[in-house]
Formats: C-alpha cells, structure tokens, sequence
C-alpha cells in the first residue's frame, strides 16, 4: 500500500530555507514511493485564531485543510524559525485545523497522525527549539511524531544550487526522517485503511 504524505512548509516565502528544506524532503518521500501532497498557507489563507465569541466558527478554508490532513497517513511539516519560535502563522494554521472537528466531521485531524518534523533556522542551533516546540505541540494535539528529525541551521547557506543539504550530516538527517516517516505511514495505512 502506498502512504499519502502531506507536506506543509510553513513559510510564505517560496525560496525560504523551510521551503527549500520541504522541497528536498518531497522529492525523497517521492522516491520512496509515497504518494506526496503539497501545501502552502498561501493556499490557506486563515484569520487569527481568538477565544472571543467566534472561536468556535471555524473557517472553511480550515475544515477543508482539516479533511486533508484526515485523508492523508502522515504529514511532514517545514518549519522556518522565528527568533527560536515557531511562526505565528504555523502556530495559526495549526490550531484551526485542531478546532476542525465540528458537526458532522470526525475528531480533530492531528489525532493519530504521524507526524515528521524538519526545521531551519538562520542561526546555528536554532532550528532546533522550533521542532522540540512542534513536537509538544503536537504531542498535546495526540499526533504520534516520529522520533527522526532534521533541524538545520545557518540555513542561507545550508542549501546546494540544486536544493540539497549541503552538510553531509543534514542531509543524513533529511533521509533518516524521510524514511521513519513513510515507514510509520505505510504502517497506519495498513492499520486504518485495509485493502
């Protein structure tokens, strides 16, 4: 059976390192066999997340992204770094799509998913905060994160001209994470969506 991974880069900027980062990782996914879908939050256009009155109006734009996330076996998600932060526009995206679950819809889309992280920062060491901050995040959301992760730093630098990690290690990293993911996913395939 073939996984469905969705990719989501958390970045507006299409040269971004997170975007480029998202790039490696579909075409790696792609190689393994997955079947790979993209998304951009230029797609997905959403309004801040509030607990006022309308909290609980969740956008279409986010229950649409919420059907996506359920019909796919895992999601690997490029996070740029934000001053060691996850952007707010993740953070956004993210909580809408949790709050994707009413009416008709089955439970929040992150529950149960497999979930990959990678990340880049512009400075050393701080792609790493981001994908510890995503993965509570998550975590809290019952997603199963996959222990393989791929955080890059100095990430202006950190890309060859055809879109690679250029250090033998991140790219190691990439793989590794790539991999993990679509063995859990094929897994979960296998587990929720019988032949």
């Amino acid at each position: 059976m073939v996984p469905r991974i969705l990719v989501l880069a958390g970045s507006l900027n299409f040269g971004s390192p997170a975007n480029r980062l998202a790039n490696a990782a579909q075409l790696v996914l792609a190689q393994r066999g997955a079947e790979v879908t993209r998304v951009s939050p230029l797609d997905h256009p959403l309004p801040m997340v509030t607990d006022g009155p309308n909290a609980t109006v969740v956008p279409q734009i986010a229950a649409r992204l919420g059907d996506m996330i359920r019909h796919h076996d895992a999601v690997l998600i490029s996070s740029p770094s934000l001053h060691d932060v996850v952007p707010p526009l993740l953070v956004n995206l993210i909580a809408w799509t949790a709050r994707a679950s009413a009416g008709e819809r089955p439970a929040q889309p992150w529950r149960d998913r497999v979930v990959g992280l990678v990340a880049a920062g512009g400075a050393e060491g701080e792609a790493g905060p981001v994908a510890d901050q995503l993965r509570r995040m998550l975590g809290r959301l019952d997603s199963d994160v996959i222990a393989a992760q791929c955080c890059i730093g100095k990430s202006d630098l950190a890309f060859d001209e055809d879109g690679w990690p250029q250090d033998g290690q991140d790219r190691a990293d990439l793989e590794k994470t790539c991999l993990q993911l679509y063995e859990r996913a094929q897994a979960f395939r296998k587990s929720t969506r019988p032949a």
